[in-house]
């Protein structure tokens, strides 16, 4: 049965990594926690950037095959800033209690709900106004803030990039999912590797029937189930992505957030 719930998880993940350009992990860190009481939360963390990692390569690639792009200096300034604070997210968790993680996470939820529910749906911006200094200089910053949330709550990041891609950069709803999905992919790479090497030799407890699948603070056994329904849940999310108006999307993304906030809060 466990296996089923790491699937049907999978799926859910995926669809909402295309719908919203987010990792989802907003939604596998709190229930990896509450399946896996007696591992570290970095071990939840470490499976949520990995299973973010593939998911948003699926999707940025879906997407590319579909047309979109994204400036390469823009791209670059991006990418550098998402992986200078991966890394030190990384070591920023090794020195977090499980209360104080969870206050952080549901906090940055409900910041993060109040946020999507201000975002204009309506934009006019397009990808020939990025090259210039102010949007390099904005791009770096949102990158690295989210680079850190990134690492150290496994959210993926994409909570804070797509609010900052839309107010800060003018990125238009129709580009967002791609661009943070995009920026997300290298991130949760490098987070991923992270908590590997971090976790590497640290008597970290998942499953007997997953134990031997451990790589640090990462359990591949959880990544596979979980991928595995990522794998259909991405193709699904591409397909409906263009069927969901921009007004309900944010509503529903929303109430997910706030839903999981008060889930950390209240049932751990």
């Amino acid at each position: 049965m466990i296996f089923i719930g790491l699937i049907t998880l999978g799926i859910t993940i995926g669809i909402i990594s295309a719908l919203f350009g987010v990792g989802g992990g907003f939604l596998t860190v709190p229930l990896l926690v509450s399946l896996y009481p007696d591992a570290p939360f970095q071990s939840a963390v470490g499976v949520s950037l990995t299973i973010i990692f593939i998911n948003s390569s699926m999707v940025a690639y879906k997407f590319y095959q579909k047309g979109k792009k994204i400036p390469l200096s823009l791209f670059l300034v991006l990418a550098i800033g998402i992986i200078a604070g991966t890394q030190l997210g990384a070591l920023v968790s090794l020195n977090i209690s499980m209360e104080t993680f969870k206050k952080v996470f549901a906090t940055i939820l409900i910041v993060a709900g109040f946020k999507t529910l201000l975002i204009k749906t309506k934009s006019s911006a397009n990808t020939s106004n990025y090259a210039n200094s102010r949007t390099f200089i904005l791009g770096f910053l949102t990158t690295f803030l989210s680079g850190i949330l990134s690492a150290f709550t496994g959210l993926g990041g994409g909570i804070i990039l797509v609010p900052l891609f839309i107010f800060l950069l003018r990125v238009p709803l129709t580009d967002v999912s791609f661009f943070s999905n995009l920026i997300m992919m290298i991130g949760a790479l490098m987070g991923a590797i992270n908590y590997v090497i971090l976790g590497w030799g640290k008597d970290v407890f998942i499953s007997t029937d997953l134990s031997s699948f451990q790589a640090g603070y990462v359990n591949l056994g959880l990544v596979f189930f979980i991928f595995l329904g990522g794998f259909v849940g991405t193709r699904l999310g591409v397909h409906l992505s263009p069927k969901l108006g921009p007004e309900l999307s944010k509503k529903l993304f929303a109430t997910l957030l706030f839903g999981m906030a008060i889930k950390v809060i209240f049932f751990g």
